[in-house]
């Protein structure tokens, strides 16, 4: 019997950050869609976050994470990310 899970392919839940109300970034959780990794059938479920206006000046973020995980028992079959913080920068792919 298949598992019911609380989100599809296609949602989405977007995120806006904000400082003494001046807005100074965003993020957004993907549920891109089902993939076949190692024979699996995998969620793919993107991360992305981001600063922008004068937070990109004083401390820019561009962060990405993809993550592939099993459609039936939800442990990962991979996990991608790029991550970009001020002058931090650091990519792992497992």
């Amino acid at each position: 019997m298949a598992k019911e899970v609380p989100f599809k392919p296609g949602e989405s839940l977007k995120y806006s950050a904000e400082f003494n109300l001046i807005p100074v970034g965003q993020a957004e959780l993907y549920v891109s869609g089902i993939e076949q990794i190692h024979g699996k059938d995998a969620y793919h479920v993107s991360f992305s976050a981001q600063t922008k206006g004068l937070a990109n000046q004083l401390f820019k973020i561009r962060d990405q994470i993809d993550i592939w995980m099993d459609s039936e028992r939800f442990f990962t079959h991979r996990l991608k990310k790029n991550i970009q913080e001020g002058s931090y920068k650091k990519s792992v792919d497992i």
